[in-house]
């Protein structure tokens, strides 16, 4: 009878381990799945990191164009607008000179119409 309960006893304990290394053998299955995909995010994070950088640089020099370009519409937005305050200030004053001499004409006409009626 001693032989049955130790044969019991070794079986159950053989359950236990099978059960333990089973549980241990999912749990090693799990940490190398976790470890792959710890990995592939890691290589998605290297790559993302290289494309940032490149993004960065890229903009960075579209920045210096905006502004070179920016700097450069603004110079001659100035220079553009300069003239045309130059050239309205020089057609005001020629009009000025040509309504000033068309009334000193009118008022030598009228002094001349005067001297003859007189």
């Amino acid at each position: 009878w001693n032989y049955v309960k130790v044969y019991r006893a070794q079986t159950r304990a053989l359950e236990r381990i099978r059960a333990e290394r089973s549980a241990l053998e999912k749990t090693q299955r799990e940490i190398a799945a976790m470890t792959e995909k710890n990995a592939e995010n890691e290589r998605a994070l290297a790559s993302f990191a290289k494309w940032s950088a490149g993004a960065m640089r890229e903009n960075a020099s579209s920045m210096e164009e905006i502004e070179r370009v920016t700097t450069e519409m603004t110079d001659r937005l100035g220079a553009v607008s300069e003239q045309h305050v130059r050239d309205a200030y020089e057609a005001e004053a020629r009009a000025a000179e040509a309504m000033n001499a068309s009334r000193a004409a009118a008022v030598f006409a009228n002094l001349d119409e005067v001297k003859g009626k007189s």
